[in-house]
C-alpha cells in the first residue's frame, strides 16, 4: 500500500505542532507549518520529493523568521496580559490597607485587594479609579 506523499507531510505536520504544543519552544511549531504548507503543495501536484524538501525548509525558515518574535512576544513565558475592561471603573475603599499596604474594595460584587501605584493611603469611602489589573489586585492612582 502505497500513501501519497501529501498524508505524510500533512501528519509530520500536525504531529510537530502538537509536539510544539507540549514542549513550547516556539521553534518545532514552524516546523509543523511548514510540513503542512508542503502538504498542500504535495497536493496541489509538486510529485518531486526533492522539490517537496525544499519548500519545507525554505517555508520553515520563512515562517520561523517572520513570525517566531511576533509571537513569541505576545504568547511567550515574558508576555502579560492586560486586563482593559476594568481600566478606568470605579472602585470603593471599604476596609483600611494591611501590613502589606493592601487595602480591601468592592468591586462587582466582590471584594478585591486594592494597591495604590502612588503610595498613597488608601481610607475607607475613597472612590477611585482602576488603572490597572496585577493578577487578582486592582492597582489605582
Amino acid at each position: 500500500m502505497n500513501i501519497e506523499p501529501y498524508i505524510w507531510w500533512a501528519t509530520a505536520g500536525l504531529m510537530l505542532i502538537i509536539l510544539d504544543l507540549v514542549v513550547g519552544s516556539f521553534f518545532v511549531l514552524f516546523l509543523g507549518a511548514g510540513a503542512l504548507l508542503t502538504a498542500i503543495i504535495a497536493l496541489i501536484g509538486v510529485e518531486n520529493s526533492s522539490t517537496q524538501w525544499l519548500i519545507f525548509a525554505i517555508s520553515s525558515i520563512l515562517f520561523a523568521s517572520l513570525l517566531r518574535k511576533p509571537l513569541h512576544s505576545k504568547f511567550g513565558p515574558n508576555s502579560k496580559p492586560s486586563y482593559v475592561e476594568h481600566i478606568g471603573q470605579i472602585i470603593e475603599i471599604v476596609a483600611d490597607e494591611n501590613d502589606r499596604g493592601l487595602a480591601k474594595a468592592s468591586y462587582r460584587g466582590t471584594y478585591w485587594m486594592v494597591r495604590s501605584n502612588s503610595n498613597k493611603d488608601l481610607n475607607i469611602g475613597d472612590k477611585l479609579p482602576i488603572i490597572a489589573m496585577d493578577g487578582i489586585t486592582i492597582v489605582v492612582e
